[in-house]
C-alpha cells in the first residue's frame, strides 16, 4: 500500500559515491548515509526507501523541491546521480525495484533517529 505522500507527492532517485569517506566521514559510510538522510528532511523529504547500497529513493510532497541546493549540498561530499522518477497517465510511479529488505529496514531505522537530531537542533 503506498503512503498518500508517495502517490501524491514526487518520487527522486538518488545513487551516490563517497568522495573521500576516510577524510570527511572517519572512514564510516554509515556517518556518510546518514549525512544525505539530514539533508534530505531538511529539504523536506517524506520518505525514504533503500532499495541497495548506495541508492536512496524519497518523496518529496510537491513540485518545489531545490534540487539545486541540494546539489550544492552534496556536491563536496559525493559523486551523486539525482533523477525524477516519472509517472504514468494512471499517476503510478515507472519503476521496477528489487528490494534488499534487510537494507531498507537499516535505512528507515536511521531515517527516523536523523528525524529526531532535526527535532533537536530546530
Amino acid at each position: 500500500m503506498k503512503l498518500t505522500s508517495e502517490f501524491f507527492g514526487r518520487k527522486y532517485h538518488l545513487s551516490y559515491d563517497v568522495i573521500n569517506c576516510i577524510d570527511d566521514f572517519k572512514d564510516n559510510y554509515d556517518l556518510a548515509k546518514e549525512a544525505i538522510l539530514i539533508s534530505l528532511r531538511r529539504h523536506g523529504a517524506t520518505s525514504v526507501k533503500s532499495p541497495c547500497e548506495s541508492t536512496i529513493i524519497f518523496v518529496y510532497p510537491n513540485g518545489k523541491f531545490d534540487i539545486e541546493m541540494l546539489e550544492q549540498e552534496l556536491k563536496p561530499h559525493f559523486f551523486f546521480s539525482l533523477c525524477l522518477v516519472d509517472k504514468n497517465q494512471e499517476s503510478n510511479h515507472l519503476e521496477k525495484i528489487h528490494y534488499n529488505y534487510d537494507l531498507n529496514k537499516s535505512l528507515q531505522e536511521m531515517w527516523e533517529n536523523v528525524k529526531s537530531k532535526i527535532s533537536q537542533k530546530n
